[in-house]
């Protein structure tokens, strides 16, 4: 049994792992997903401006509730939770990366880029601003109904968490496990990480998914997660 601290990703909120967790509570471990500031049900017009921080220390405060869980990140979500461990590794018993970019120390969020994107410029945001969300579309790997589920319950994303350099990421020896989606955008960040851990020749996990894997294929992602967590028992 392993207790997972779900987080995810741009625009999305705790919603987005409403399939998954009971899949991996059948399985006898125990799941909370959280809304970030600013995220699903915590979302409100005309915000105050967040930061980084805020992100983490929500994060953070997740973590100590559930006697040092594994923190799972999709997308933006596992940017987020990296910079969490960096700050309060003790509060973690490992990292799992979904589909998602991983921190790197200076760097923020709207620096990791995929190598599809780089040709194009960087936005010019601000704390101030909050990014409309980009809607799910129906196709091969995602269904009408999905792609509904998904865009009723899209929120803006506020500009400040991304526009932070990530002071501390999790230390070496940390578990950590990472998987990509093979049918992804190839303009999303988490391509930088899969590109830079092909270089390294560092290997990962590759589901056969849409990005919103925990929408579209929510037993491929609870399955994986339970081998993560006998991967972390075994490692005790």
């Amino acid at each position: 049994m392993a207790n997972f601290l779900l987080i995810h990703g741009a625009f999305r909120g705790a919603w987005a792992w409403d399939r998954v967790i009971p899949l991996l509570e059948s399985a006898g471990h125990r799941a909370k997903a959280i809304d970030l500031p600013l995220a699903g049900g915590r979302w409100h017009a005309d915000p105050d401006p967040i930061s980084l921080d805020d992100y983490t220390t929500a994060i953070i405060d997740a973590a100590t509730a559930l006697d040092e869980p594994i923190v799972v990140g999709h997308s933006q979500g596992g940017f987020m939770a990296g910079a969490a461990v960096g700050r309060a590794p003790g509060a973690f018993g490992g990292i799992a990366y979904l589909d998602a970019p991983i921190p790197v120390v200076g760097l923020r969020a709207l620096d990791i880029r995929a190598p599809a994107a780089e040709s194009f410029p960087i936005p010019e945001l601000t704390v101030d601003d909050v990014v409309q969300p980009v809607p799910a579309e129906a196709g091969e790997y995602m269904t009408e109904q999905d792609a509904d589920f998904i865009n009723a319950r899209l929120c803006p994303l506020p500009a400040g968490p991304s526009l932070d350099p990530v002071a501390a990421v999790p230390p070496e020896g940390l578990p950590t496990w990472v998987a990509f989606c093979a049918h992804a955008s190839p303009f999303i960040p988490a391509q930088a990480t899969r590109a830079a851990m092909d270089r390294a020749g560092t290997p990962y996990t590759v589901f056969e998914a849409h990005h919103d894997v925990t929408i579209t294929e929510p037993a491929v992602v609870a399955s994986w997660l339970g081998d993560v967590a006998g991967d972390r028992q075994s490692r005790d």
